[in-house]
């Protein structure tokens, strides 16, 4: 059997996996750390990492079988896909987001407002006698 026929296209399977490790890695681990969340420098890196994977990986299958090229093609296209959709996330969309100057200032009243508990039952928070610690998680992380 010919040697060449049988080798994995290593970057072609690695070029995608690691797009995606560069872009789940700053909603789970990166956010952690002001260093890599702020500028996630390391995801950036990550991507073109992965981008120029897939790129070596689509110039190895070329030439070596239509299928081996479509496989090359769809990682490379998914690569640049994830990678585009995490640079406009944390350039454009992200600056949407609320700034901290635009909440409550330390000791003001409690606005009225109805929450659920944890058993889903309302809560009015002017209800609640003494000191109130509100404390919001953003949701999509």
């Amino acid at each position: 059997m010919n040697q060449a026929r049988t080798r994995w296209n290593w970057p072609v399977l690695l070029g995608p996996l690691l797009a995606l490790v560069g872009f789940a890695s700053y909603f789970t681990l990166f956010y952690w750390w002001p260093v890599v969340r702020d500028v996630p420098w390391l995801n950036y890196a990550l991507l073109v990492l992965a981008l120029a994977l897939s790129v070596r990986g689509l110039q190895h299958a070329l030439g070596r079988g239509a299928l081996r090229v479509s496989a090359a093609v769809l990682g490379t296209l998914f690569s640049f896909g994830v990678s585009a959709l995490f640079l406009w996330y944390v350039t454009a969309y992200s600056r949407n987001l609320p700034d901290a100057a635009s909440g409550l200032p330390l000791g003001a009243p409690v606005p009225a407002v109805t929450l659920q508990d944890h058993q889903g039952e309302p809560v009015d928070l002017r209800a609640i006698d003494g000191p109130l610690v509100l404390v919001f998680y953003r949701g999509f992380w």
